[in-house]
Order: C-alpha cells, then sequence, then structure tokens
C-alpha cells in the first residue's frame, strides 16, 4: 500500500480527502492526519509515508516552511499544495520547493483521481526499481537504508534457485557467454510471465545459476510453476532445476530462505534430470564398492576395453538410480582415485567439475570419462609423453593468446589440436597449472588493462569487445571479479600513457 498524511487545519476537507483517496482504486491508505505544521512534521517522522498533502496556509508551521524544514532535513517525500488561495506566488515558490502538484480548494474529485492514478503509476516504478536493490542487500546480508522502510517491511516473497544444466559446474569465467545469454533468456521469460512486476532475477557465483524472487501471494507457487515450465520449453536441451528455499518471507527472512535453497539444490538436484524441488528428502543410499574394487586393477593394467565395459555398465547404473548430483560427484571422484594417475586423485573436485561441465547427459559424461581416464584408448594421439605434452600444449596456450580477443569455443580448439576437450583440459591444467578457460580469461583481462592504460579515449564498451567480450556489463563483472576492481576504477587508478606510434 502506498501511505499517505493529511496535513490541514479543516476537519472536513480531512474526512473528505481521505475517503477520495482510500476509495479511487489506487492501493493508498492515509496513515495519520494533522492540523498543523509542527505536528504533521513530527507525525511524517514517525509513520514515514510515501505522499503527503499539505494546506499552505496553517497555525504554527505553514505548508510551505512545512517543506522547507523537510527538504533542509534530508527528507524527499513527495507532496501536494492545498491552498484556498490562487495567487501564482504560492504556485511559485511551492515549484520551487520540488511539489509534485498544487491543488486549489475545494478539491476537485476528477482532478484528484487522475492526480493520484498519476502518483500512483510513479512511486510504483520508483519501488521497483528499489526492490531490486534492497532485495539483493537482504540477500547478502549487506545495509541498506531501504531496507526499514515501512511499504518494504509489508511485504513478503517466496525464494528459489533455478540452475539451468549441471548444478554448480567448474566456472568458465567467462571464456565464453553462454551463461549471459542464458540470463538474458531467462529475463526475458520472466517479462512475458510476470511483467517483471512480482518476480527478479538476480546473478549467484555460477554462470548457470540464479536467485528468483516472487512477491508471495495465492498465485505465487502457481506463477514459479508456470515459469518453470517456460524454461523448459526455451531451454529443451538444458536440464532445468528450481529449487524453494521458503514462502512467505520477510526481508529478514531472505538470507536464510537462500541458503535452504543453496542446500536443497546442492542436496537434491539430479544429473541430467529437470525437476521443481520443494521439500527435502534423504536421497537413497548407493553403494558401488564392488565395481571400484573390479576397476583399479583394470586401469593399473591398462585393459581399456574391460574397464571401458565395467564405467559404461556402472554410469547405466547411475542414471537407473537417478542419481543426485552430490551423489554423482562422489562416485566421478572415487572413480578418479583408482586410476594410476596420481593427479586425478589430488584433484579429483577439478576433473568432477571438468567431467560434468560439458556433459549434459550421461552418454556424453560416459565419453568423457573414457577420455579422462583410459586416454583415448589405443589412439596414438592420445598417448604422449610429457615432453610431447609440454610441446602440443604450449602451441595451444599461444594460440589462445593470439585470438583471445575473438569469440574462442575451447570445444573447437581442442578439435583444431585433435583432442577430445576434456583430455585437453587434463593436459593443460597438468602443464600450465591452470584450466584453458583461466588462462583465456588471463589473456583477455591483460589485454584489457592494456587497452585501459593506453587508449584512455577508448570507452568501456570498445574495450570490452577489443578483449573479446560483447557484453560490456558481463566484461565488467569478469574484469572486477579478476582485478579488484572495476575497469572505471582500474583506469584511474593507473598512470597515463600514451599509445605507442606505429612504424
Amino acid at each position: 500500500m502506498i501511505r499517505v498524511v493529511i496535513i490541514d487545519d479543516e476537519p472536513l476537507l480531512v474526512r473528505s480527502l481521505q475517503t477520495m483517496i482510500e476509495r479511487c482504486g489506487c492501493g493508498m491508505t492515509v496513515v495519520g492526519s494533522a492540523n498543523d505544521g509542527v505536528t504533521g512534521l513530527s507525525l511524517i517522522g514517525q509513520t514515514c509515508p510515501d505522499l503527503v498533502f499539505a494546506d499552505v496556509s496553517m497555525p504554527v508551521l505553514d505548508g510551505l516552511s512545512l517543506i522547507g524544514r523537510l527538504r533542509e532535513e534530508g527528507n524527499e517525500v513527495p507532496v501536494v499544495i492545498l491552498s484556498g488561495y490562487q495567487e501564482f506566488s504560492y504556485a511559485q515558490k511551492a515549484v520551487s520547493l520540488g511539489v509534485i502538484e498544487y491543488l486549489v480548494k475545494p478539491v476537485n474529485p476528477m482532478q484528484l483521481k487522475t492526480l493520484l492514478q498519476k502518483i500512483s503509476g510513479e512511486i510504483g516504478h520508483q519501488r521497483q526499481r528499489t526492490l531490486s536493490r534492497v532485495l539483493q542487500h537482504a540477500i547478502h546480508g549487506e545495509a541498506d537504508a531501504d531496507l526499514n522502510a515501512p511499504w518494504v517491511q509489508e511485504l513478503r516473497f517466496d525464494c528459489w534457485k533455478v540452475c539451468f544444466g549441471v548444478f554448480q559446474y567448474y566456472r568458465k569465467l567467462g571464456v565464453d557467454e553462454t551463461g549471459e545469454a542464458v540470463r538474458q533468456r531467462f529475463g526475458r521469460l520472466l517479462t512475458e510471465l510476470c511483467g517483471r512486476q512480482d518476480a527478479w532475477c538476480f546473478d549467484t557465483r555460477y554462470p548457470n545459476e540464479f536467485r528468483l524472487v516472487l512477491l508471495s501471494g495465492p498465485e505465487s507457487q502457481a506463477a514459479a510453476r508456470a515459469i518453470y515450465e517456460g524454461c523448459l520449453g526455451a531451454e529443451p536441451k538444458k536440464t532445468v532445476t528450481f529449487a524453494l528455499g521458503g514462502t512467505g518471507c520477510t526481508l529478514a527472512q531472505l538470507r536464510e530462505a537462500d541458503a535452504r535453497a543453496s542446500r536443497l539444490l546442492q542436496t537434491q538436484a539430479a544429473f541430467a534430470s529437470s525437476q521443481l524441488l520443494t521439500r527435502q528428502q534423504d536421497p537413497a543410499p548407493v553403494d558401488f564398492s564392488r565395481e571400484l574394487d573390479s576397476l583399479r586393477p583394470l586401469l593399473q593394467k591398462q585393459e581399456s576395453g574391460q574397464a571401458r565395459a565395467l564405467l559404461n555398465g556402472l554410469w547405466a547404473e547411475c542414471e537407473a538410480k537417478q542419481l543426485t548430483q552430490k551423489q554423482l560427484s562422489g562416485v566421478i571422484k572415487a572413480v578418479l582415485r583408482q586410476s594410476p594417475k596420481a593427479e586425478l586423485g589430488e584433484e579429483a573436485d577439478y576433473y568432477v567439475s571438468l567431467l560434468t561441465e560439458n556433459a549434459e547427459d550421461y552418454a556424453a559424461l560416459t565419453s568423457q570419462a573414457d577420455a579422462l581416464l583410459l586416454e583415448g584408448g589405443t589412439d596414438q594421439a592420445f598417448r604422449l609423453n610429457d615432453k610431447s605434452s609440454r610441446a602440443i600444449i604450449g602451441s595451444v596456450a599461444e594460440y589462445l593468446q593470439a585470438h583471445a580477443a575473438e569469440h574462442i569455443s575451447l570445444q573447437s580448439v581442442a578439435e583444431e589440436f585433435g583432442f577430445n576437450y576434456t583430455y585437453l583440459s587434463y593436459l593443460f591444467k597438468k602443464n600450465m597449472g591452470r584450466s584453458p578457460s583461466e588462462y583465456l580469461t588471463a589473456c583477455r583481462i591483460e589485454r584489457a588493462k592494456e587497452l585501459l592504460r593506453r587508449n584512455r579515449e577508448y570507452s568501456v564498451k570498445e574495450v570490452a569487445a577489443l578483449a573479446g567480450y560483447d557484453d560490456p556489463y558481463y566484461f565488467s563483472r569478469i574484469f572486477k571479479n579478476n582485478t579488484g576492481l572495476s575497469p572505471s576504477e582500474y583506469r584511474r587508478a593507473e598512470p597515463t600513457n600514451q599509445p605507442r606510434q606505429e612504424k
């Protein structure tokens, strides 16, 4: 509701105005009235209204003086001036104080209704912009003056986590803009289904995962299901998981609701299976100790055919039991630790993410696991000694550095060099100490730094494009994640360097 205060020394006008305001159908309620400016000033401080009606001529403190005091205190609440006088000087002074309208008594009901509809729309748009910031601050536990605004405290919310594809897959750190494209499609879907009036989407640390906050109400659960089904249609090649953290939450409860949604997603999200998760359930336990005991000697003896057959059977059983992402990660880690290659066990978390990152189904997972564990079977191209792998990875690194500003698909880069992407990533990290995606991002960030230092006439958008990013906002987030500064902050902090003269 939009909260209104009326300050006027005519009781009959106050009652009449209150009736018209509350019956106008604009979602307004009168939270208090006063018959002089001093009392009115105190009432405004106590009730924090969204709109004030104030008479020009009142005892103790007149309306214009009241507005002046409010502005001196930094209170920018919208004010409508009421007056029985029609002198231009009053209107002129009222405009200088920033009032939004000057009404002459007796108030015309139709004129008032038109004004209230206009004000209601403007306040609604402002609240929508404010809510986006307030909700994000509430989720992160950050301070915000508007968190305590009465109209904000009255609201209740449903808190969801939404994941497209594999839950919390290894972060690509801006190598491609797949996550950004998904976010844009998700945003468009929310606009189509909710008009962006009762739904807010916020990024998380993962490019395929988002926070969804809905204004709580009788239809909010149905709205969430409609959004979920819309996502299934919009992203037919991806699994979609919605996890509910809480309904009817106050702002103070949102942070814990967000944490509950994350826990539900982490423990319940199934690999390669779309779900709408609304409650915590204990998944059925799994035990693959017999298969793992049989796998280790096969890998040690490099009996690739038998090892592949055993793995295929294991993955098929995982799929039949609809293992959660957490359970499957545990199985993959256990499988990697059966390998005679020590680094697979030592960095199992990285390789688990690497395997699931590009696998939207079990068939893809099986193929990539074979490539990683068995090095491509008998294919000579995959059996490299350390010297050969260093030479090839050096060439890949040079290629990434030379083409960093272009649209690069790491899958196509792997194919260019004759490798499976998973195995190339394994070799790259082994030799370079970082993944190909991290390396490419580092190249792009260094390129952006140089452009920001040396070409100060370039806008951030131009720098982003020259560094390999189409979306300047996405680029700015990636840049700050890697440097701790926004592009503009970095440019201000660095000394000016003139560009080199071309010969």
